[in-house]
């Protein structure tokens, strides 16, 4: 009887020596590798380091035209072969059938799958007008094969 008494309190010493090295473990992969590198860990008062600052896109943005430039800003002119939206979203006039969305600097034209939904920044007349304004026409993505 005293033998198993002696297992069973062994195996709690070992289960909490398990526990307490887990969490260590835990805490010292979490640390940053500028305060290893300058040896703050542990160091009472020692210097921290401010975060490091999340590495942002370097990709350069397009340039994007304001759908609703708002009474205190100037639309400005157009590109040549394009006409800002009526009011309500529609064509400026009926030989305007293409639409140029500003967030994605996209064009659709009227078999585009996605025509119905673009809201659009600019309307243009033809793809070659959309083109010389920075638009890039929409086109299906090709999925690769096996």
């Amino acid at each position: 009887m005293v033998r198993d008494v002696d297992r069973r309190g062994g195996l709690r010493w070992v289960l909490l020596f398990v526990l307490v090295a887990g969490v260590a473990w835990v805490a010292w992969s979490r640390r940053s590798t500028a305060e290893v590198a300058l040896g703050n860990i542990g160091a009472v008062g020692a210097p921290t380091l401010p975060p490091t600052p999340r590495r942002v896109s370097e990709r350069p943005v397009a340039a994007t035209v304001d759908p609703e430039p708002g009474p205190d800003r100037d639309p400005g002119p157009e590109p040549p072969g394009a006409a800002a939206p009526l009011p309500d979203g529609s064509a400026p006039g009926p030989d305007y059938t293409i639409k140029g969305n500003a967030g994605s600097m996209l064009f659709h034209l009227p078999s585009s799958p996605y025509y119905e939904r673009t809201k659009p920044a600019l309307w243009f007349r033809t793809a070659e007008d959309a083109r010389a304004a920075g638009f890039t026409e929409w086109k299906p993505k090709r999925r690769a094969t096996n």
